[in-house]
This record gives structure tokens, sequence and C-alpha cells, in this order.
């Protein structure tokens, strides 16, 4: 049985809100960046490999999922690493910061209704979602636009076995 990619986006999105519900507040990643990517160019994208490369890739659209240094050798432990950000990552890294997202946390934090937390958490990702969107009109190192070159199916970091 194949899942369509808004399911599958709505199962991630679903889980994400469970985890955040249930008291996961301290992690560190940003998975509305995550589900920006995936509102922004994975909902109603006709091309099912990228959406599948996409959702399997997850953190490494803007991780690079290199196992190899910047010298070309394997990291000491072999695995990947989320320290190193690619190009893709580095550029939102410029346009969101972690005072973008302050606000809406803050005030998560104070309310114990949870559909107003729900409310916090989709304004989040709408931030991420515009962010993306923006930064999609802007050139790649390769010299097209984000959009142009996800259009083509690429991502900027491929995930590595």
């Amino acid at each position: 049985m194949r899942r369509t990619p808004k399911i599958m986006i709505a199962v991630v999105l679903l889980a994400c809100v469970v985890a955040w519900a249930t008291g996961a507040k301290n992690a560190r990643a940003r998975s509305e960046y995550r589900y920006g990517f995936a509102a922004a160019y994975l909902q109603d994208n006709p091309n099912q490999e990228f959406v599948e490369t996409a959702t399997k890739t997850k953190c490494y659209v803007c991780h690079d999922s290199n196992r190899r240094n910047e010298e070309g050798k394997i990291d000491a432990d072999g695995k990947k690493s989320k320290k190193r950000i690619n190009s893709y990552g580095k550029a939102l890294s410029e346009l969101l910061t972690k005072k973008d997202f302050e606000v809406y946390k803050k005030a998560r934090g104070a309310v114990d209704d949870s559909s107003t937390r729900k409310a916090m958490k989709v304004k989040m990702i709408a931030t991420a979602k515009s962010a993306i969107e923006k930064l999609g009109k802007t050139k790649s190192p390769s010299g097209i636009t984000y959009d142009e070159f996800f259009k083509q199916g690429k991502l900027p970091s491929q995930p590595t076995e």
C-alpha cells in the first residue's frame, strides 16, 4: 500500500504535535524548518521520487549528510553529523533565527490549552515556510535558484547510506 505525500506529511505533523504536547519541550532541533519545507515543496508536488527522497532526508535538507570532513576523511565515528550545515542550511539560518520562534515558544509554554498551543505551532511552521519560500527565490551555489533546484528533483545534500 502506497501512501500519498499529504498523508505522510499529516502523520509526521501529528507525531510532532503529540511529542510536543507530551513534554518534548527542550529539543534543540527546529522541526518547524522541516515542516515548513514540506509545506512549501512537498505538498502537491507531482515528482513522487523527489517527495520520497526529501521525506527520507529529513533534517539533511539543510545539514550536510556527508560522513567526510573538510579534508575528505571519514569522521572518526563514521556517522552522519548535523553539525555541518550545507549552503541551503546556511542561507536559511541567515533568514531564520532562534529569535523568530522565541515569542511563540514563550507563549506556548505559558498556555495550557492544547488547541491554542497547536495554533502557535502552526504559526511557527508558517513562519518557517515563509522564509523557505523567500529563500527559494535566491540563487544556489550552482547558479540557479533553490526553487529551480528543487523542481529538478535535487536536494542540497543527498542522503547517504
